[in-house]
C-alpha cells in the first residue's frame, strides 16, 4: 500500500490507517482525529485509490455528491469514479487555486 500519511510543507501530518471495516465501509475521514481510516479488506489497487481519494476529499472540506448531480470521486460508495476537474474545482471553491509552477 505504501502511502500511510500525507504531509505538505509547514502543515501538519494526515494518517491513513488501513483497519478492518464493514463490508460496505471502504473508508473513513475522522476530522477530530485528523485521520484517514481505508479499509484493508479493499485489495484492489485503483478501488482503494479511489477511496483514500474520496476521504481526502472531506478533510479538505467536500461533502457527498450524489450521484444524480453528477459523477464524483465525492460520490457516496463510490469506487470506480476518479476524481475530475469538477471536483478539483470543488477544492478549490474552499481552498483557492493552485499557483502555477
Amino acid at each position: 500500500m505504501g502511502v500511510t500519511r500525507v504531509a505538505a510543507a509547514g502543515s501538519g501530518v494526515l494518517p491513513i490507517s488501513f483497519r478492518t471495516g464493514g463490508e460496505s465501509e471502504y473508508g473513513y475521514y475522522d476530522d477530530a482525529a485528523g485521520a484517514i481510516y481505508v479499509n484493508v479488506d479493499l485489495t484492489d489497487d485503483a478501488a482503494r485509490a479511489v477511496a483514500v481519494a474520496h476521504e481526502l476529499g472531506h478533510a479538505f472540506g467536500l461533502v457527498h455528491v450524489p450521484l444524480a448531480t453528477r459523477a464524483s470521486v465525492m460520490n457516496p460508495g463510490n469506487l470506480t469514479i476518479a476524481p475530475s476537474a469538477a471536483d478539483a474545482a470543488a477544492v478549490a471553491a474552499v481552498w483557492g487555486a493552485c499557483a502555477p509552477d
